[in-house]
């Protein structure tokens, strides 16, 4: 796999022996060592941030390693702290420096990542405290808050929305978030965007097609019944092209 000692430590969490490895590299060799990636990419920090332990990536930060490393998937500390919840390391990162609009190779920022995972806390810290972009998209013209519908994360998609995230932003598809709640049955969500913009029931994606059509498609009856809760008129009669 490519990995040294310090990957080992890092992925486990022992702290004391990574501070006793650490003691016996020569200072010239440290910040090589400290970042050295293993096949996938990952530095030991990499490891760390994914597993979750918080006193390995302080350990390796205050000894030269780098929040600019990415793996073979455009990835970096961050996205791999935000992809699994892990606040106090996301957070530690920023201060350091790390870039909280970076983009993996699909164009995902660590926000998209937090925000399709359901960790609305890491959400608000990144957008509120850190200033993370919140309509950013990803190669397929995706924003946080398409993600959050997507997977039906109705806590993310409230504080989303509170934030004055795009609610008409479309992908390549044209499609909007409310579009992506539709076809994949989430009705809590499908209701929290018609209350919060009630004339989204109208609107269409590039095929001209309405949540209405995407619901009736995938036989979502919760998200039909909440759409004619909505506007029973428009959803009765709307036509694609």
């Amino acid at each position: 796999s490519g990995e040294t000692p310090l990957h080992y430590c890092a992925r486990m969490g022992n702290e004391d022996v990574l501070q006793e490895m650490i003691k016996h590299i020569g200072s010239g060799r440290v910040q090589l060592t400290m970042n050295r990636q293993a096949k996938n990419g990952w530095s030991p920090l990499l490891v760390a941030a994914e597993k979750g332990h918080t006193g390995i990536v302080k350990v390796l930060l205050q000894n030269q390693a780098r929040v600019d490393v990415f793996d073979e998937h455009g990835k970096a500390a961050l996205h791999l702290a935000c992809e699994n919840g892990h606040d106090k390391i996301s957070d530690v990162l920023l201060w350091h420096k790390a870039f909280v609009n970076a983009k993996t190779k699909l164009g995902l920022t660590p926000l998209h990542l937090c925000a399709q995972n359901g960790f609305n806390h890491l959400v608000k810290l990144l957008v509120e405290t850190h200033l993370a972009s919140i309509d950013i998209m990803s190669l397929t013209k995706r924003t946080p808050l398409h993600l959050a519908a997507l997977n039906g994360q109705l806590d993310v998609c409230n504080s989303l929305l509170s934030m004055n995230a795009d609610v008409y932003a479309a992908d390549i598809h044209g499609q909007t978030p409310l579009h992506l709640a539709a076809e994949n049955d989430h009705s809590e969500v499908v209701k929290l965007f018609l209350k919060h913009r009630p004339e989204l029931v109208t609107s269409a994606n590039m095929d001209g097609s309405t949540c209405a059509h995407i619901a009736a498609a995938k036989g979502s009856t919760a998200v039909i019944k909440e759409l004619l809760k909505s506007n029973m008129s428009s959803v009765t009669t709307a036509r694609n092209k």
